[in-house]
């Protein structure tokens, strides 16, 4: 890909966050540029890859009517870190 089409994405968050996210990343197989790929395919796939995305992202909850944060924790996605934290993974 030439430099016209690649895009640059800067993310800041607690530096505690980005080396458990980076260290979770790792045990998958990907790096955090392959996170972000996965996550926007979902993004720019119409309603379908939307509804994936928001599944991922907030669980089966409607984030509009609880905090950002409360919908996570009900996520496949954060459900799965604690069964991993407690060894069942």
């Amino acid at each position: 890909m030439s430099q016209a089409t690649i895009a640059q994405i800067n993310v800041r968050l607690p530096r505690s966050l980005k080396e458990s996210g980076d260290a979770g990343l790792q045990e998958l197989g990907c790096s955090p540029s392959d996170a972000v790929r996965a996550l926007w395919s979902h993004l720019s796939e119409g309603p379908e890859g939307l509804e994936r995305a928001k599944s991922l992202l907030f669980g089966n909850t409607d984030a509009g009517q609880q905090r950002r944060l409360d919908a996570f924790e009900q996520s496949a996605l954060a459900k799965g870190w604690r069964m991993r934290d407690r060894g069942l993974m």
